[in-house]
C-alpha cells in the first residue's frame, strides 16, 4: 500500500488538499508493517428472509438446514484498506448523488409510486440486476469508473488517488471463515466500505448508452444500486427489446 499510495502523494503535493495528505500518510503508517500482523476480516451469511414464502419460514425454523438465499457479509472496517474504503465512499457520495436516476433508497422508490404521475398506456418496469456485488470483474469495474471519472471532469490528482486507492480495496479483499483464510479474485463482499458507491457508479456507466439510446421512452428512471423503477411511454414490443439489450450488456461482463 505505501508504494502505491506514497509516490502519489509526493506527485501531487501542491494539489492534494492538507487533510488528504494527513489522513492518508497516517493511515499508512499506523497500521503494522506485515502482512501476519494483520487481523482479517471475518465473514458471515445472513439469510434472506424477505425472499422466502410462509411455508419456506415455517421450514427453516423446523430445520435451519433447509435451503434458503444467504448473503455474505464481511467485517472489512478492521482490515488494511478501511482508511482508503471510507476516503473512497467520501469522494464517490459526493458523484453518487448527482446521478440523475439516483435514489436514496428502495423505500424511496416505493413511495414514488404514490406521487407520480402515470400517463396513460404506460407500462410500469421493475429491475434487478442478479448477485451483481459478487459477479462483478473487477477490472471492468475499474475502467468504467474511471471512464466516468474522465467523462465528468475529475482532475488527473483526484482520479490518480481515487483509482490507486479503489484498486487497492477492491483486489486486496481476504476474510477469515471456518478456520480458513480465502482471497476474493471475483466481486467483492457486501461489507467493503465503499462497495456501493463503486457498484453505483459502474452501473451507472456500464449501461448509460443503452439508457441514453430509449431516454425518449422513460418519463421516470429511479434507481437504488441493483434495484431499479423505470415509467415507460413506448410500446411494451421495444421494452422488452430495451430490456433484452440491458441483459445482453450486463452477460457481456459477467463471468
Amino acid at each position: 500500500m505505501k508504494n502505491n499510495i506514497l509516490p502519489l502523494l509526493g506527485k501531487y503535493s501542491k494539489e492534494i488538499p492538507a487533510w488528504l495528505d494527513n489522513y492518508l500518510r497516517q493511515a499508512l503508517q499506523r497500521h503494522p508493517t506485515k502482512f501476519f500482523d494483520y487481523k482479517v476480516p471475518g465473514c458471515y451469511s445472513l439469510y434472506k428472509l424477505h425472499k422466502l414464502s410462509a411455508n419456506e419460514i415455517v421450514a427453516l425454523r423446523k430445520d435451519p438446514s433447509a435451503p434458503c438465499p444467504t448473503r455474505m457479509i464481511s467485517a472489512n472496517w478492521c482490515w488494511t484498506t478501511q482508511p482508503l474504503a471510507l476516503f473512497i465512499a467520501k469522494m464517490f457520495r459526493t458523484m453518487v448523488v448527482k446521478l440523475p436516476e439516483y435514489t436514496k433508497d428502495s423505500d424511496a422508490i416505493n413511495r414514488l409510486l404514490n406521487n407520480a404521475a402515470v400517463p396513460a398506456g404506460a407500462v410500469l418496469i421493475s429491475m434487478d440486476v442478479k448477485r451483481l456485488y459478487p459477479s462483478i470483474i473487477l477490472n471492468v469495474c475499474m475502467q468504467m469508473i474511471e471512464r466516468f471519472l474522465r467523462r465528468v471532469g475529475c482532475s488527473a490528482c483526484e482520479r490518480d488517488l481515487l483509482l490507486t486507492c479503489l484498486r487497492l480495496v477492491l483486489t486486496l479483499n481476504f476474510c477469515h471463515f471456518n478456520d480458513k483464510v480465502f482471497y476474493q479474485i471475483l466481486g467483492f463482499a457486501t461489507g467493503v466500505t465503499c462497495g456501493a458507491e463503486a457498484a453505483d457508479l459502474y452501473l451507472h456507466e456500464l449501461l448509460r448508452e443503452e439508457f441514453m439510446k430509449v431516454s425518449a421512452y422513460i418519463h421516470t428512471y429511479r434507481r437504488f444500486i441493483d434495484d431499479a423503477f423505470l415509467i415507460w411511454t413506448g410500446t411494451i414490443y421495444r421494452a422488452e427489446q430495451f430490456m433484452h439489450d440491458l441483459k445482453v450488456n450486463l452477460l457481456l461482463v459477467r463471468p
